[in-house]
């Protein structure tokens, strides 16, 4: 807008007219030298053309006229002449005849000069008035173009005000500021969190201190990768191992539910430092297996301790547990992988594990559960 303004008052000093102004001068200083010009050229013209009238320069330099002046120089030395008149008479003649020449070549040559002189005045006056019309449009182009910028000023200060425009850049910055302000905090949180956790389960104190305001993301960043660096020397110190505890006798429990034909057994597995000698063990899964002659794969719900997972609360309040499905037979060739990792990761495996199934009775018997549970040991 204070563009705008200065070029209202560059509207009103005359800037946009004044290229126009300078080539309408022109215009007129260039009419009137060719007027000139004109002017020169049509007395040469007269001087040399016997035909021409009204000019008191007319026909000067024809050949009759030029003739003339010859004989009558002639005549006249011959008459002021006392002796030898006849003599003085050619020679009056020769030399009169020689300066006549001399001057009708110099005035052709000006008529040249003339001409050439004033070809290049009409090209620069054609140039001048191309020009000058131009100009003369041009300041209404200009007036239209400002105009034109305004509009886009005026939509482009209103768009930058606008609530939800994609250039509020206020608005939308704030709101940017406010979603990195939730992941921050968020990230602090978490920060407290692995604090708390590297203690309690790799036991490295890795110090975080307070960050000074406008280096927080900086110091977490550090801190970090300090963390990082310790759990990798820590991961170097681990060992993975793989211990089997094997359930209890099944307790049959009735169907599987009114409308199927599975019969539901429930079992216990108990966990405690005989099965697993270090207190200080995490978990990385676990994986199920049974012992018997059914030879259909099983479905199991298992309900771990408290201290092995962190448990969803349901909508439907039903308590949360983890599905395990294709549990096969004890098979020691068979390739077992860890599940459900990210549930179980860095749980504790010490407690007891509730274990339900589904089975067909009538394919043959199930005897006892077998739990392999994957964990890490120092």
């Amino acid at each position: 807008m204070r563009l705008d303004f200065v070029h209202q008052r560059e509207v009103a000093a005359g800037l946009y007219e004044l290229p126009w102004q300078e080539s309408a001068d022109d215009v007129i200083a260039l009419r009137k030298s060719i007027a000139e010009a004109e002017m020169q050229e049509q007395v040469v013209e007269d001087m040399l053309d016997g035909s021409a009238t009204g000019s008191r320069f007319a026909g000067i330099l024809t050949d009759p006229r030029v003739q003339a002046y010859i004989t009558a120089a002639a005549q006249l030395a011959k008459d002021s002449a006392s002796f030898n008149r006849e003599l003085i008479q050619a020679g009056a003649t020769q030399t009169t005849t020689y300066r006549a020449g001399f001057d009708a070549a110099t005035w052709s040559a000006a008529l040249a000069s003339m001409k050439s002189n004033l070809a290049q005045l009409r090209g620069r006056l054609s140039m001048v008035l191309r020009k000058e019309t131009y100009l003369k449009k041009d300041a209404v182009f200009r007036t239209h173009r400002a105009a034109i910028s305004r509009q886009i000023a005026y939509l482009q200060a209103d768009e930058l005000s606008r609530k939800n425009s994609i250039i509020n850049y206020a608005e939308r910055l704030e709101q940017q500021a406010e979603l990195f302000r939730t992941y921050l905090r968020h990230l602090i949180e978490r920060a407290s969190a692995l604090q708390t956790g590297l203690v309690e389960a790799y036991k490295l104190a890795v110090p975080l201190r307070v960050p000074v305001a406008g280096h927080i993301l900086d110091d977490l960043a550090v801190w970090l990768t300090a963390v990082q660096n310790e759990l990798a020397k820590y991961k170097r110190r681990q060992r993975s191992v793989i211990r089997s505890v094997w359930s209890s006798g099944l307790t049959p429990s009735g169907k599987g539910g009114p409308m199927s034909s599975l019969d539901k057994f429930e079992t216990k597995i108990m966990v405690d430092d005989g099965t697993v000698p270090n207190l200080d063990a995490r978990l990385r899964g676990v994986a199920f297996e049974y012992l018997g002659d059914q030879r259909l794969p099983i479905s199991l719900e298992v309900t771990p301790p408290s201290g092995a997972y962190l448990a969803n609360t349901r909508i439907d309040g039903a308590p949360d547990v983890l599905q395990f499905g294709r549990t096969c037979v004890l098979a020691p060739e068979l390739d077992l992988k860890p599940q459900h990792t990210d549930a179980l990761w860095n749980g504790s495996p010490f407690g007891e594990w509730q274990v339900s199934g589904l089975y067909d009775q009538t394919r043959g018997p199930i005897e006892k559960i077998a739990m392999h549970l994957w964990l890490v040991e120092i």
